[in-house]
């Protein structure tokens, strides 16, 4: 099946659905070699990904998840890319805090350091979260707190077939674009901040298939995969079925123009220092 799959991508065809969905499958299932995967991964980022594609390994990837005992409505999520390669602090974690503080229930997915030193998995787990905690006790987190963390290799077991192939690749893939279309809570309204401006349309209509009621996906014109306070960002939302872009710029909300220098952050415990104020 593979050998069929990367010629046509090598042909610059796009995959159905389910061929993007048959090769998660083989993938998540461990009967793939690292050749298969590696090459399967790498033709497809040659190519460019497709909506259609993305929704296929996505749609593999949460039916093999590990899911909460309790489905809870009205949940969101802040989880992003990453891969920005800007060492700003961990804006999208402190930005679920922020939400669960207002009322807003957060399942926030995330995983450790992608392209920086500290990821969303990173500051909670110097911040004192039990980042690897079971499912039930995510769940009664959710309950009596209003936000939680799920952590990716804890939730999606079946990746780690794939995580030394990865690894060695050194590249970033369709994978890096998975996290926050596969939430375990199957969360329908979230924020998602991307590194690549053309990755906006993309993740958007990816999820609109995947059935978000509504996202923002956002990257910064400074090249932040975030809502940018240093410049524009351009926002693709998917709501209802329907895709739409926008800009937004900070003076939009009365604020003035961060200097980029002062978001930085390098280590978990200066991410710990922000996130304590």
């Amino acid at each position: 099946m593979f050998a069929i799959l990367i010629e046509k991508l090598r042909r610059r065809q796009d995959l159905l659905v389910d061929e993007a969905a048959a090769a998660m499958e083989e993938i998540m299932a461990g009967r793939a070699t690292s050749a298969q995967i590696a090459g399967f991964l790498v033709a497809l980022s040659m190519k460019g990904e497709r909506p259609a594609e993305i929704v296929g390994l996505a749609r593999t990837m949460r039916a093999n998840a590990v899911t909460l005992p309790t489905a809870r409505p009205g949940l969101f999520d802040t989880c992003g890319t990453g891969g920005d390669g800007a060492s700003t602090f961990n804006v999208s974690s402190l930005a679920a805090l922020v939400l669960a503080g207002c009322g807003v229930p957060v399942a926030k997915h995330g995983n450790r350091a992608v392209s920086s030193r500290c990821g969303s998995a990173d500051l909670f787990a110097a911040l004192g979260v039990a980042i690897d905690a079971a499912p039930m006790a995510v769940d009664r987190c959710l309950a009596e707190c209003q936000i939680a963390f799920l952590f990716a290799p804890t939730f999606h077991p079946s990746m780690r077939y794939a995580g030394l192939t990865r690894r060695e690749l050194g590249v970033r893939t369709a994978f890096n674009l998975l996290g926050p279309l596969t939430n375990p809570a199957g969360v329908r309204r979230q924020l998602v901040g991307v590194p690549r401006a053309d990755y906006t349309d993309l993740i958007a209509r990816a999820l609109g298939e995947l059935g978000s009621e509504r996202a923002w996906v956002a990257h910064g014109a400074d090249g932040l995969d975030e809502v940018s306070t240093t410049g524009y960002t351009k926002i693709t939302e998917t709501r209802d079925g329907v895709v739409r872009s926008f800009y937004l710029h900070p003076s939009d909300f009365g604020l003035p123009v961060a200097d980029p220098a002062t978001l930085r952050a390098e280590t978990p415990e200066e991410h710990k220092a922000i996130a304590r104020g």
